[in-house]
């Protein structure tokens, strides 16, 4: 890829998703709506509380890390460069978040747009599409873009690197699980139309919703980090391949 190209979605990677959380933060606290203000959602404490408790915001500071150290790298001897964030592995699995957050955002806007929060303020829409689908998708084709150096096939790709894409889903899942819980031994069920929930997604807390709808859940968020990597992995390689034939033939 050529340098200057690379640097253009380096910056945007490193500065759109966080700036897309700053937005939300400091908007919700300075211009709150009168459902934040009810509930207290305009408090600090609470506007971070409530970051924290969003997939998306942990692949939008993954991703912004990841991004601002590859910009470092570019300018470093690569002796002296920040080995993960060159890792092609690395750039799969934030990927493969990237468009579980993606999908999902997608899905429930399409199935059932009235669960969907963040899209009653001028804020909470534009950082709604930044993060989730302005930058997977832009991030989805500079992956493609990128020619691959480290070839492994699918079985070999599973058992060594895409089992490691569990840990931050799995992680997750322990916070919002464990912060849902306190939640709810201390201060009962929270009415519907209070912005401030234990849990994240409507239709998947263990402590209100039956297990048949819960635990499938679960899993794969547990394992989408596997399934995906897996995928992603396998059509870079092979678009790759394409190329560089086509290359070859001309």
């Amino acid at each position: 890829m050529n340098r200057k190209i690379k640097i253009i979605f380096l910056i945007f990677f490193s500065f759109v998703p966080f700036f897309c959380i700053i937005l939300d933060i400091f908007m919700t606290i300075l211009q709150p709506t009168e459902t934040h203000k009810e509930f207290f959602q305009n408090l600090f404490d609470i506007t971070i509380a409530s970051e924290t408790i969003y997939f998306s915001i942990w692949t939008s500071i993954l991703t912004t890390v990841w991004a601002t150290c590859s910009i470092i790298n570019i300018y470093r001897k690569k002796d002296n460069q920040i080995r993960w964030a060159e890792s092609e592995h690395v750039l799969t699995m934030i990927v493969s978040y990237q468009f579980l957050t993606f999908f999902i955002y997608t899905g429930t806007t399409l199935i059932a747009p009235s669960k969907i929060v963040g899209f009653n303020t001028w804020y909470n829409i534009l950082k709604s599409i930044l993060e989730h689908w302005v930058v997977p998708i832009a991030i989805i084709f500079y992956y493609f873009y990128l020619s691959r150096e480290v070839k492994m096939n699918s079985k070999e790709y599973a058992k060594k690197i895409g089992w490691k894409n569990c840990i931050l889903p799995i992680i997750y899942i322990v916070y919002v699980t464990m912060r849902a819980g306190f939640l709810h031994y201390h201060y009962g069920d929270f009415p519907e139309e209070h912005i401030y929930q234990p849990f994240p997604y409507k239709g998947g807390d263990p402590f209100v919703d039956k297990p048949y709808v819960w635990i499938p859940g679960y899993i794969v968020t547990a394992i989408s980090g596997l399934l995906l990597g897996t995928l992603f992995n396998y059509l870079s390689i092979k678009s790759t391949n394409y190329f560089q034939i086509k290359k070859i033939k001309k």
